[in-house]
């Protein structure tokens, strides 16, 4: 937006996209980091299924018109296909620690700008008599 060449995309697909990455980041690196025993990781080895889920996750974002969300997924997945990293897992094509990192901090920014601006309403609204609304 600041070079006028991209308009910002629109609340609701930032916040769509943001939480698909955050799942996906939420589903990797708990396991990553040792928190549990499940893991996830050795999906990306034999990715078939998470192809297929991740190929509905963009239907679904197309079906929302969320267009830089099914970008994102499509570019990761050809950059799987064609492998043009060395790694021969999926989950490194689709997720990377700073994207997890940013869509995360990004959620838990609009989840308290949304209960403040909500608590403050209700706060106003309280503050007002009942006979001059």
């Amino acid at each position: 937006q600041r070079l006028g060449v991209l308009k910002p995309i629109a609340p609701s697909r930032r916040w769509v996209m943001l939480l698909v990455f955050a799942a996906l980041a939420l589903t990797l690196y708990p396991a990553t980091l040792g928190l549990t025993y499940f893991d996830p990781y050795r999906w990306g080895y034999n990715p078939r299924p998470m192809i297929i889920i991740v190929a509905v996750i963009a239907l679904g974002l197309i079906y929302l018109r969320n267009v830089l969300a099914v970008a994102m997924l499509t570019v990761a997945t050809l950059a799987f296909t064609f492998r043009i990293k060395p790694s021969e897992n999926y989950w490194d094509y689709l997720i990377d620690p700073l994207l997890a990192l940013y869509c995360c901090g990004a959620l838990l920014g609009l989840a308290i700008r949304f209960v403040y601006r909500r608590a403050m309403g209700q706060r106003r609204s309280a503050a007002l008599p009942a006979g001059n609304v």
